[in-house]
């Protein structure tokens, strides 16, 4: 009995332990917005690429197609780690970007965005937040022909500002 109780707690403990450290380390896992097309682009990467220069460590990570599928930088030009930040942007297999996000080097998220696109190939919509805003939606209107007429902000669904728009 005492064993087992022993064994049981040895167990328990490692468990913890490990929980521990897998949870100091913020930029191991990464939260995404809960998006197949995210999630499904990430599954691609078959290939990744590391770059250091003076202040800068690259991740490139590639599909089979040897296309672009996420980009990590860490920036630190200071001895204090914690003046550092990281970024990363996911990408679809046609290049354009579908998730940007910026964090300090403690693991506290500062900016993140994700993009969608039209049938065209145009950007319709970028919602997120950065740097002191709460979460805000841009949307993008274009003609038939892919020209962009307008272009404006929402937040809370209320609009809060047009950029502009063109008139014909």
């Amino acid at each position: 009995m005492k064993l087992s109780l022993i064994f049981g707690l040895l167990i328990s403990l490692s468990n913890c332990f490990a929980q521990k450290v897998d949870n100091e380390n913020k930029f191991g896992q990464f939260k995404y917005y809960q998006n197949d097309t995210i999630q499904k682009r990430l599954k691609d990467i078959v290939r990744t690429d590391s770059i250091k220069s003076s202040c800068d460590l690259f991740y490139k990570s590639y599909d089979r197609n040897d296309s672009l599928v996420s980009e990590l930088k860490y920036f630190q030009c200071q001895s204090n780690t914690k003046n550092g930040y990281l970024t990363r942007n996911i990408y679809r297999k046609d290049g354009k970007i579908i998730l940007y996000e910026l964090f300090n080097m403690e693991g506290t998220e500062i900016e993140r965005y994700k993009f969608d696109y039209n049938e065209k190939g145009k950007i319709t919509k970028k919602e997120g937040f950065g740097s002191g805003e709460i979460g805000i939606t841009i949307k993008y209107y274009y003609t038939d022909n892919g020209e962009l007429i307008d272009k404006k902000a929402f937040r809370f669904g209320d609009e809060v500002k047009d950029y502009f728009k063109t008139m014909k």
